[in-house]
This record gives structure tokens, sequence and C-alpha cells, in this order.
């Protein structure tokens, strides 16, 4: 018949926390139990190299929140990293030219289409599109995109932009031989090679860039003589 020494019954009003080492219990009081009421605010030591503490999948867990991390800051700088927004080849859509033979003026109206491409993944706005007209290294007119507001060019596309513009040529300019060559029925060619020289103003996010592209083109001044 086993014979084993009988448990000591309980106090009242305590619960046993006795520990299979046989170690004294610090915060029991000497009675090798923990009081009811103190079980609620006591806090309980667990040494650092515990298992408990080394869940088997953390290393998986923290990987896989870095790469999406890291992946979505790849895609967010493809995104929204600023890309060109360009000017192309203009073409003249239309033009009268008057000439003063006795003033020795020439004047020329021109509308010139410009194509604007945003190749961002964002849309921008058109500022403006400023256009100077330079002939044998001089100054003979301007233009420009007559808009009070700003244009909107969506991500990925482009946008044709009709602008105005007007070259003189006189005196005030040494060129007032231009009215003769432009007014001679003797010469059978007519042309003018101009240089057209154009500036695009852009914003996007309250950032303005500034774009700018020149090109040569030959214009007919040969069409209506005062």
């Amino acid at each position: 018949m086993d014979q084993s020494t009988p448990r000591k019954p309980l106090l009242e009003g305590y619960s046993s926390d006795e520990t299979a080492s046989g170690k004294r219990c610090p915060s029991c009081h000497g009675t090798g139990r923990i009081s009811k009421d103190e079980e609620e605010h006591l806090v309980a030591l667990i040494p650092y190299d515990d298992k408990r503490l080394q869940p088997s999948k953390t290393k998986l867990y923290v990987s896989m929140a870095v790469l999406t991390c890291l992946a979505g800051f790849a895609i967010t700088v493809f995104l929204f990293w600023p890309r060109t927004v360009s000017l192309s080849e203009a073409n003249v859509m239309s033009q009268n030219v008057s000439i003063n033979l006795n003033q020795s003026i020439t004047n020329i109206d021109l509308e010139i289409a410009f194509n604007v491409t945003n190749s961002n993944y964002f849309g921008v706005q058109v500022h403006s599109i400023d256009v100077d007209i330079t002939f044998h290294q001089s100054h003979v007119g301007k233009g420009s995109l007559s808009s009070t507001s700003l244009l909107h060019i969506g991500p990925k596309t482009f946008e044709k932009y009709e602008i105005r513009a007007n070259a003189r040529f006189d005196k005030l300019n040494n060129l007032d031989i231009v009215a003769r060559l432009c007014g001679d029925p003797e010469i059978p060619v007519h042309l003018l090679l101009l240089l057209f020289e154009a500036k695009l103003t852009t914003t996007h996010w309250s950032h303005k860039e500034q774009f700018s592209t020149s090109l040569y083109k030959y214009i007919n001044c040969n069409e209506k003589i005062i």
C-alpha cells in the first residue's frame, strides 16, 4: 500500500503556486501560495531565451513585410518619377502675308500647331507656350498660347495646341529688303526660312518645369501685295 505525504489543505483565499523545483516563492509571503487578490496585479517574468518569445514564423512574417514595403516603394517611385514632357515638331496651319512696297514692310500672320506629349503616369498642366521667330539672326516676331486657364494633359497622352504668331520685316530690324524680295513678280520662288524657338511651361504638384525646342520652316511670303 502506497504511502504518500498528505497535501496541506489550501488556506482560504489562496491558490497553489508551488514549483516543482521547490524554490521559495518571493511573492507568497512565506505561505507557498499566491493570494487570489494579488493574481491580477503580479507580473510574471519570462527568461529571454524562452521559446514562447521566439515564434517559429516570426522571420517569415518580417521578411514578407519588408518585401511588401520594398515592392510598394519601387512601384510608387516608378509611377510618380517625373518624366519628360516633349514639344514636338510644329506645322504651319495657315498664314496671311501682306506687303507694303511703299513703306517696305512685310507682315506675316501665322497659325502654328504644336504637339505636347506627356510621358508621365500622372497628369500635367500646360501653363504657357511661347514662340520666338528669327530670320537671319534677327528677331522678327513672337506668339503665345491664348488661354487664360491651365490646360490639362492626361497621363501617357498628347494634345495639339494652335498658336497665333506674327512676323514683321521692316526698317526697324533692317529687313526692309524682304518686301522687295517677296513682292518682286520676276522672282519665281518667294520663300523665307524662319527659325521657330518654342518654350513650354508646365506644372505638376505645384512644381513648374520648362521645355524648349527649335525648328526651321519655309514660309511662302508672296500672297497679298498692298
